[in-house]
């Protein structure tokens, strides 16, 4: 968050506060402060709020809407999925509830559940880039990855300035080892979206496919420079070092990618780690 915006945000509470304290049984309100607290990260606070204005009024969609982005961005997917059930109860023509939800679905690997609610949402709006780019996720964690890639060009043509759909497309060629297309979608999310970590570390990975060694650690320090905790690019970083013959570089790189203990890397680490500790007689 830069500067400005944290002390815009900052003023914004103070405000909200302020008009809570001048008509505190105006759900209005709560709900306008809860959603500067979620903006903040500031999650329990946010909650609290949200809970007050649904209590104040329950039968407004928003609030729910609003209280299940929070807890999808704690992770808490039971309560998220409750909450934008109620909402799209009390609007069920809104686009943007059924495209929320199908998201929470997909986390729980409920895909068949988030594709009906993606075409929810496209039969209320035909054009809605952030379904297509949904139903292309969907589908790539199904690894059905003709479909995705169906979906995925059509969301990048309906706005072509999303970076994530760069990076999914990207990601299904990759699997359909079609390295070329790949690497040209990694680098246009990239330059959409610099910051963006996954871009990076994702390239580098096709570039060690590729045996192009240099260029994967090069992608793989920006990734850790980015998301420091992130195993996959102390991996990546570790294939990198070991196909450019510095295997004792890769081993710190195995060793903090193990010390994460991130369980989707973890046994793959400890594996490459062993097996580099043993080429390198340590």
């Amino acid at each position: 968050m830069d500067a400005k915006k944290d002390a815009d945000l900052f003023q914004a509470l103070v405000n909200a506060s302020h008009a809570i304290e001048v008509a505190p049984d105006e759900a209005d309100h709560y709900w306008g402060r809860g959603n500067i607290y979620a903006a903040l990260r500031r999650y329990d606070e946010a909650l609290n709020d949200y809970d007050r204005a649904i209590k104040l009024n329950p039968n407004i969609g928003d609030f729910y809407y609003s209280r299940a982005i929070s807890y999808a961005d704690l992770h808490l997917r039971r309560e998220a999925l409750a909450d934008y059930s109620r909402a799209i109860e009390i609007d069920p023509n809104r686009a943007a509830l059924f495209n929320s939800r199908s998201i929470i679905y997909r986390e729980m690997q409920r895909y068949h559940e988030a594709l009906a609610d993606i075409e929810k949402a496209l039969e209320l709006d035909e054009d809605y880039a952030e379904a297509y780019y949904n139903r292309g996720t969907t589908y790539g964690d199904m690894q059905k990855y003709a479909e995705a890639l169906a979906a995925l060009d059509r969301s990048i043509e309906l706005d072509d300035k999303c970076a994530p759909a760069y990076f999914s497309r990207a990601l299904t060629y990759a699997h359909l080892e079609k390295y070329t297309k790949a690497l040209a979608d990694f680098d246009r999310s990239i330059d959409l979206d610099p910051n963006l970590a996954a871009a990076y570390d994702s390239r580098a990975f096709v570039y060690n496919r590729l045996k192009q060694h240099d260029a994967a650690l090069r992608d793989c320090l920006i990734a850790i420079d980015l998301a420091p905790n992130d195993a996959s690019s102390y991996i990546n970083a570790a294939v990198a070092y070991r196909g450019l013959g510095r295997l004792h570089e890769a081993i710190p790189c195995l060793e903090k990618a193990v010390q994460i203990g991130d369980p989707a890397h973890t046994s793959q680490a400890m594996q490459m780690l062993q097996q580099a500790r043993g080429m390198a007689g340590v």
